[in-house]
């Protein structure tokens, strides 16, 4: 009878004896891509049908839907504001250099010799 080590062993050499011979398809390669790429696809139509169905089931309760137009009503004004506030920011700017420029006398006479 063999011992547990001496079956270990001769399995180990019998595998690593063992070298199968497989051919693979010339399309190989293009097919697993093409695969994968199927299963993207599918899983983002899916990700996208879940948030559906899920909207659709939370803005059939009045509650539910009144909390999401506040919600959204409030995100879209607080990004109003935020960009409001760096056009501001601009305008300023923009209005600060003016007045620089207007009261330099250097900038003036650029100004001159620049315009036609």
């Amino acid at each position: 009878m063999q011992t547990p080590d001496n079956n270990d062993d001769s399995l180990n050499k019998l595998l690593q004896s063992w070298h199968p011979k497989v051919e693979m398809p010339s399309d190989f390669q293009r097919s697993v891509w093409r695969r994968i790429e199927a299963r993207e696809q599918a899983s983002h139509a899916v990700w996208w049908r879940e948030v559906a169905d899920w909207m659709t089931l939370s803005l059939s309760h009045p509650v539910r839907a009144t909390a999401v137009i506040v919600a959204t009503s409030l995100l879209a004004g607080w990004m109003g504001i935020a960009q409001a506030r760096d056009a501001a920011a601009a305008l300023e700017l923009r209005i600060e250099s003016r007045y620089a420029e207007s009261i330099n006398p250097y900038a003036q006479a650029h100004a001159r010799q620049v315009q036609p």
